[in-house]
């Protein structure tokens, strides 16, 4: 989580026109999902590469999972251990599969997980193969209480990956820890009441690990920052205006007055009267036209207008923002603005991250086991020995 908000914090917007509100927001959520897309695949690989190299190097784990050691003294009467990788029984394949091809050191092979009641000697002998319902097991081993949505396998790792936590969210199911880990009854947190269930969305760790277990984001974005870093050096922006059809009928008026003096000035008095005579009618018709035709034309005329307004406050920005919505351009001083300017990252993770179940005191608890000598039962709560 945190080299994903580091790589979050670095990222930079970048841009010449500053962009209102919601725009900004669209890009931080754009970049967000970005990077989130890109997680899955480094966990996948990750993940990979760790059982890649518990396999290949026949690694064991701490709860000797994937390996039955054994111990014996050659011919030298020299003492030596012998590893020998567990089975997984897979009820679909034959006996000679499940003996050869179904070992540790060649499959991520998983279980559900119980707890089983065993004697020191049966935990040892039965150890190599598993679950422990394995068929050919002359009396079939079945499990005192299973975990719900847990998972055993080769490694840990293996079984962590496929479970749901579904137990977690269960207080009846946690009872059965109680009753195996008595220790816990002596602790003060609240673990009995588990998880909060309305939140349960029953998807494996894996898939909860793809989300590095954050549930939400949450960026908040501090716009009167974004604003400042930006330093807009000048708004435009446009204003149209309608001719007035009073005015346009004033100014017809003095036009034409101012054109009828002057056509008298120049005009003698004898060819006015004779042009007038003649072409009476037709020049009423003709002036009333022309009247309509440019009263019209004045009251469709428009008048653009381009307004600019330097280094706007961010009041004033957003004044003109919703009086001119469509027309207005702001350009920035500072095109490029890191993300950690004006973004503050707040994540909310899973809510296992803050329960008691990942602290190191229910860990040290649950860890420990009912140990006795040869014939004493003993406690285990994976889903093999």
């Amino acid at each position: 989580v945190f080299e994903s908000l580091t790589d979050l914090k670095n990222e930079q917007l970048v841009t010449v026109q500053l962009l209102s509100e919601d725009q900004v927001r669209s890009q931080i959520l754009a970049n967000i999902d970005l990077i989130k897309s890109s997680i899955p695949i480094q966990v996948e690989s990750i993940v990979k590469l760790l059982q890649i190299i518990t396999q290949s190097n026949s690694l064991t784990s701490a709860l000797n999972t994937n390996i039955h050691a054994f111990t014996g003294l050659t011919n030298a009467q020299t003492p030596y251990i012998g590893p020998i990788s567990t089975r997984f029984y897979d009820e679909n394949k034959t006996y000679a599969l499940n003996f050869f091809a179904q070992t540790c050191n060649v499959i991520n092979g998983t279980a559900f997980a119980g707890f089983y009641s065993l004697s020191p000697f049966d935990s040892m002998s039965e150890h190599l193969q598993w679950p422990l319902y394995y068929p050919y097991l002359p009396n079939k081993i079945i499990p005192n209480a299973t975990v719900d949505g847990f998972f055993s396998g080769c490694t840990p790792l293996d079984g962590l990956l496929v479970s749901t936590l579904d137990c977690l969210y269960s207080s009846t199911c946690l009872k059965n820890f109680a009753d195996y880990f008595p220790d816990l009854n002596q602790t003060n947190s609240t673990w009995s009441n588990g998880l909060s269930a309305s939140f349960q969305k029953r998807i494996s760790v894996k898939d909860l690990l793809s989300e590095l277990f954050v549930e939400e984001w949450l960026p908040v974005i501090n716009y009167p920052q974004y604003f400042t870093s930006c330093a807009p050096k000048r708004c435009t922006y446009t204003e149209i205006n309608h001719m007035n059809l009073v005015y346009s009928a004033a100014l017809l008026l003095a036009l034409y007055g101012g054109l009828t003096i002057l056509l008298r000035l120049i005009t003698s008095f004898l060819v006015s009267v004779f042009f007038k005579l003649k072409h009476h009618s037709t020049n009423n018709n003709l002036n009333r036209g022309t009247v309509c035709i440019f009263l019209l034309y004045k009251s469709l005329d428009v008048q653009t207008t381009n307004i600019i307004v330097s280094k706007p406050s961010l009041i004033a920005y957003k004044q003109l923002q919703k009086s001119h919505p469509d027309s207005l351009e702001c350009s920035c001083s500072n095109i490029v603005i890191p993300f950690q300017k004006f973004v503050i990252w707040s994540p909310r993770l899973h809510q296992l991250c803050s329960s008691d179940f990942i602290t190191e005191n229910w860990i040290s608890l649950v860890s420990l086991t009912q140990l006795g000598w040869l014939g004493w039962d003993e406690t285990n709560w994976f889903g093999f020995s």
